[in-house]
């Protein structure tokens, strides 16, 4: 059975919102593709500059414009967000205070990018449910 932990994102400091890192079997998919994007210095400032929106809707808990931070919706409904900078997603759900990240990625995946992170969100939701049958 798929593992999920929620580790606290330390660059993001704790305000009206907490913002967590999704760890999948042991994997955190949003830390693979911040190593990757290090590689390019374009890609750094524009994940930096996504990091930098996080501080901020942590701190006040604003909707930020949909250029910078947008829902998600399959069937017209709402299932996650996409923080975007430059070619960059990042993709999270929200269940206030917490927002869960779940993956990044780049603009000219973004449909590949969507469905996966929809499969991801199933999965949370399947494992959550499990296991609150189990407390019952």
């Amino acid at each position: 059975m798929t593992t999920f932990v929620l580790e606290e994102m330390e660059e993001v400091p704790k305000g009206k919102l907490h913002f967590h890192k999704l760890v999948i079997d042991g994997r955190s998919l949003f830390d693979e593709f911040a190593q990757e994007v290090l590689s390019n210095a374009q890609d750094t400032k524009s994940l930096n500059v996504i990091r930098t929106y996080m501080c901020y809707m942590a701190e006040r808990d604003t909707q930020l414009p949909k250029t910078k931070f947008n829902s998600i919706k399959e069937s017209g409904k709402v299932f996650g967000y996409e923080f975007k900078s430059g070619l960059l997603r990042v993709y999270v759900v929200k269940q206030e205070p917490n927002v869960y990240v779940v993956m990044g990625g780049y603009k000219s995946n973004q449909k590949k990018d969507v469905v996966k992170f929809g499969k991801y969100v199933a999965r949370l939701k399947e494992y959550n449910n499990k296991l609150n049958e189990e407390k019952e």
